[in-house]
């Protein structure tokens, strides 16, 4: 995650430069109607700056979380080259479906599998009722601590940047 150097024959070094955490907060994945939503609610920045608009990060949201069927072919340049491992149980809740809803926590717990996000709503206690509502509590309840996020995801070990995270701004 931090600064990476590499060699090219035409360009000398280049940098790729590190990673920046862009907000911290609390999240839930539900099941709603014929669905699983993973929806979450931003705690750090307290309101979305300017680095959360670059990434699309609103207050809160939700979105339709589906899982691919590791043994169904993706349109070509899209999807893994190595597809996840799964057991046959697991495969079998695909019942034959490319994507399915990610209703079984266990499909998240290997490697390669395949996600698909949808974009639903960024109203959580709207659309999801006490369920939302009880996420963006949850969130609130926490009120984000800078030096509690740099402590958790060893943001200095790994000379990660948490400013777009603590103030909003583009770093």
């Amino acid at each position: 995650m931090g600064v990476q150097r590499y060699q090219t024959t035409t360009m000398g070094e280049r940098v790729v430069g590190a990673c920046r955490a862009a907000g911290e907060g609390a999240y839930s994945i539900l099941e709603h109607g014929s669905g699983t939503n993973f929806v979450y609610r931003l705690e750090l920045p307290t309101e979305p700056g300017e680095a959360q608009r670059m990434c699309g990060i609103e207050l809160e949201g939700s979105f339709g979380l589906s899982v691919k069927n590791p043994n169904k072919t993706s349109t070509p340049a899209v999807g893994l080259k190595e597809k996840a491992d799964l057991p046959e149980a697991l495969e079998d809740e695909f019942q034959g479906y490319a994507w399915i809803a990610a209703r079984d926590p266990k499909l998240l717990d290997y490697e390669r599998v395949e996600l698909l996000f949808v974009g639903a709503s960024k109203d959580l206690a709207a659309e999801l009722g006490s369920a939302g509502a009880q996420v963006v509590e949850v969130a609130k309840a926490d009120e984000g601590n800078p030096e509690e996020l740099k402590r958790e995801i060893h943001a200095e070990e790994i000379g990660l940047q948490i400013e777009p995270a603590e103030t909003g701004a583009v770093v």
